[in-house]
């Protein structure tokens, strides 16, 4: 990158970019190392498993063409923000959640701020780096499988340490909620 790209607001931009990336597969990774506490606990059949995936998927085919609508009528930042709360919400219900059909909404919930982020994001990095959206969208792909490689590898680890499936989606909220994109700041953990 150019020498004006390295300064501490792109370097901090470009965090924001691998943070984002990194929460948006998570959810979905995690569900296939705990389906079979989940199928057991909830009385799910395979086929409704699969509405696991099959939802998020969904939104995020037909969200895809909303993006310029909600960057022109919301704002790309505040789209993203929401959507991320969004995301969280719905990691964070599924730590009180044991009925597959609410299980099935909170996927839902997690599939809708995900496709929204998916529809506005790349817009904003091709607004903040103009001269390189290949390599920052490479950033962004690659954090998206990495983030879904996160979500399967720990979703069973917290499952197990704490004895509960839930736990073990439900940590996804605090993964997601540590993540926001501030105002021009870093946005702690509460």
């Amino acid at each position: 990158m150019r020498t004006d790209s390295l300064s501490p607001s792109r370097l901090l931009l470009l965090a924001v970019v691998a943070m984002v990336g990194l929460n948006l597969r998570p959810f979905l990774a995690a569900i296939g190392p705990l389906a079979t506490s989940i199928r057991e606990t909830t009385g799910l059949d395979y086929q409704s498993m699969s509405l696991f995936t099959l939802v998020p998927m969904l939104l995020m085919g037909v969200c895809a063409f909303a993006g310029p609508l909600l960057q022109r009528f919301v704002g790309a930042r505040r789209a993203v923000i929401g959507a991320l709360i969004v995301l969280a919400l719905g990691c964070a219900l599924r730590l009180f959640t044991s009925n597959g059909v609410d299980l099935i909404g909170t996927a839902a919930l997690c599939g809708l701020g995900v496709a929204v982020v998916q529809a506005v994001f790349p817009g904003i990095i091709k607004e903040h780096f103009p001269g390189r959206v290949p390599v920052v969208m490479g950033l962004y792909s690659s954090m998206l499988m990495g983030g879904g490689a996160l979500g399967a590898q720990l979703a069973p680890l917290v499952a197990n340490a704490t004895g509960s499936w839930n736990a073990g989606l439900g940590w996804l909220a605090v993964h997601s909620r540590c993540r926001e994109p501030g105002h021009g700041r870093r946005e702690r953990c509460r």
